[in-house]
C-alpha cells in the first residue's frame, strides 16, 4: 500500500500526464501557473493537481505571523514534496480563500484573470491552434511546448489588446 508522499507523487504525474491529452488541461494549467508565479514548475503541479481554483498560496505561518491573517479550522492544506532533505516529504500550503483576516490583516497581491478574459483566452487558444497545429507532444515533446508556449503568448497579447490597451 502506498504511503501518502507516493499517493501525491502518483497524482501529479497523472496530472502532467493529463497535458498531453488535452490542450485545455495545459491552458488551465497554465493560468494557475501565472497566478502562483513564484511557486516551481513542481510545486505547481501539486498545487493545480489538488485545487485549479487557487490564486495565493502560502505556508501556515505565513498566513498567521506575516499576513496577520487566520487558517480557517477544518480548511485542508494544499500537499507539497519536499525533497530538500535527501528523501521526499510532504509540506502543506495553504490557498488564501481558506483564511480570514484578523484586525490590520495584509491582504495579497492576486494575479487573477476575470471571467470574460479566461472565456478569451481559451476561445484564442483553440483558434491559433486550428491555425497553426502543434507538433506531435509525444515524438516533439519541446518543439511542442515551445509552441503552445508561443499560442499562449500571442493570446494573452491579444486579450491585452483588447480588454487592457483598448
Amino acid at each position: 500500500m502506498p504511503n501518502k508522499t507516493e499517493e501525491y507523487l502518483a497524482l501529479a504525474c497523472k496530472t502532467a500526464d493529463s497535458f498531453s491529452r488535452q490542450w485545455e488541461h495545459w491552458a488551465e494549467f497554465l493560468i494557475t501557473a501565472a497566478r502562483l508565479y513564484k511557486y516551481s514548475y513542481p510545486d505547481q503541479l501539486m498545487i493545480y493537481a489538488q485545487r485549479p481554483d487557487s490564486t495565493a498560496c502560502a505556508e501556515y505561518d505565513v498566513w498567521n505571523n506575516k499576513m496577520n491573517r487566520y487558517v480557517r479550522r477544518g480548511s485542508k492544506g494544499i500537499a507539497l514534496l519536499d525533497e530538500s532533505g535527501g528523501y521526499p516529504r510532504l509540506h502543506y500550503v495553504f490557498d488564501v480563500s481558506d483564511t480570514a483576516p484578523r484586525r490590520n490583516a495584509l491582504y495579497p497581491d492576486l494575479w487573477e484573470m476575470e471571467q470574460t478574459a479566461e472565456n478569451r483566452m481559451q476561445q484564442l487558444m483553440k483558434e491559433l491552434l486550428e491555425r497553426n497545429p502543434a507538433p506531435d507532444k509525444e515524438k516533439k515533446q519541446m518543439a511542442w511546448v515551445q509552441h503552445m508556449n508561443s499560442l499562449k503568448a500571442q493570446a494573452e497579447e491579444m486579450i491585452l489588446t483588447e480588454l487592457i490597451y483598448s
